[in-house]
């Protein structure tokens, strides 16, 4: 998957007809496409909410799993609050005491402060600055991007979000706080971007499930879970290849090498 693009996938316009037709008709699409892909060892991708099955794939020698997320429909801002754990509502309530939340429209400034954070916790770096900032920018000047700043009472921040939309949906797409920070400053800024996406009609998607903790989190959110389908397929000599190189690391790292 391309950086910050965590689902893909084929977009399809079966027409008209009635549903088998419409099934028969997108299975074929599908397959057509999948005909036209280029000769390669490993193949994969996180399907859109669009791609409700996987079948077409697996006759065509993929590999299918489901990854998940949550999601919030849209309704009335008191409806969505009151279907929250009240844990969360809580940490909100404080957070709102000790934080005031703007939007940060220099995309430069929220990418070192994601990077900055990221290096004092000694954590990987997955996204270079460069992207992060002309993504930020690009869906700003479209109007089809966020990014919402909590900071203490002396303007310094402690966390932001990024997020993103389209005509039906917006995404979570980025988050960062500062070390030894908790997560109510985050909690603040997902409720706030809830309601805004909820007030422009949007599905508001946590993007995705990564470990424990994040579930645990969103749950309090009140959303729904999801499923994302993931399709994958490899050649043998790209299988074994891997086995080999993933070997040959580990005898490295047992001999100090």
């Amino acid at each position: 998957m391309p950086p910050l693009t965590h689902f893909l996938g084929p977009a399809v316009d079966e027409g008209g007809g009635s549903a088998p037709n419409r099934a028969l008709k997108r299975a074929q699409i599908i397959r057509e496409l999948l005909e036209q892909l280029p000769p390669v060892g490993a193949f994969r991708q996180r399907m859109h909410r669009g791609i409700q099955e996987t079948m077409v794939f697996q006759e065509n020698g993929f590999q299918s799993l489901a990854d998940f997320t949550f999601e919030i429909a849209p309704a009335e801002e008191g409806v969505i609050w009151k279907g929250m754990r009240d844990k969360t509502r809580n940490m909100i309530r404080r957070a709102r005491e000790r934080y005031t939340v703007t939007n940060l429209d220099d995309p430069e400034v929220f990418a070192d402060f994601y990077q900055r954070n990221i290096q004092e916790r000694g954590e990987e770096f997955y996204y270079c600055t460069p992207d992060i900032t002309r993504l930020c920018y690009e869906t700003a000047i479209r109007n089809q991007g966020r990014v919402l700043v909590a900071r203490t009472g002396d303007g310094a921040p402690v966390a932001a979000i990024f997020y993103v939309w389209d005509a039906r949906s917006a995404y979570y797409l980025l988050s960062t706080r500062v070390r030894d920070s908790d997560n109510s400053a985050v909690s603040l800024l997902l409720w706030e971007a809830i309601r805004h996406t909820t007030s422009l009609g949007l599905i508001f998607d946590f993007d995705g499930v990564a470990s424990h903790g994040s579930r645990v989190f969103f749950t309090g959110f009140g959303g729904e879970i999801r499923p994302r389908y993931v399709i994958s397929r490899e050649t043998p000599f790209f299988r074994a290849s891997t086995i080999v190189a993933d070997r040959i690391k580990a005898l490295r790292r047992r001999l100090g090498r």
